[in-house]
């Protein structure tokens, strides 16, 4: 029963390409990471801009993608490197899902969450963006132990 639904998982939803390195829509992790580094760059900026805000709390996603890209970079540049920092880029990726999750306290203490309606769109999407990259970070990492081992 197993091996039929890794087998329809497979064939119905191919994330995974016969190469050694996993990719998703063509693109690699990394790539990925300079994708999704950007955007929090620039979901930063575009909040604080259209909300006036003068409150430094609002260029948080922007602060969490800058890391993303430096270390996304740095494993374009060093490939010897990219295992360690990659691991690191999914540790800011489970920052930005917990910093998300702060979300649900207001729905857990009867508040409104979108009382500040900017910070908690913002807060929802760290919530959302945060856990599927760390998915596909997970997904990423099993598919290189997986290719490891049928190689040796």
């Amino acid at each position: 029963m197993i091996n039929i639904c890794l087998y329809l998982q497979k064939r119905l939803f191919p994330m995974e390409v016969e190469t050694k390195e996993f990719t998703i829509f063509k693109l690699n992790m990394i790539k990925i990471s300079f994708i999704y580094s950007s955007f929090l760059i620039l979901w930063g900026v575009a909040i604080s801009y259209l909300s006036d805000s003068s409150s430094f709390t609002s260029f948080i996603p922007s602060l969490l993608g800058v890391p993303i890209l430096v270390l996304a970079f740095l494993s374009m540049l060093m490939p010897k490197r990219q295992k360690l920092f990659m691991h690191i880029v999914v540790v800011f990726g489970l920052i930005i899902f917990l910093g998300g999750a702060d979300i649900l306290r207001s729905f857990f203490n009867g508040g409104n969450p979108f009382s500040n309606y900017w910070a908690g769109v913002s807060k929802l999407m760290l919530l959302i963006s945060g856990f599927l990259f760390c998915f596909l970070c997970i997904k990423s990492f099993r598919f290189a132990r997986n290719n490891q081992v049928k190689s040796t």
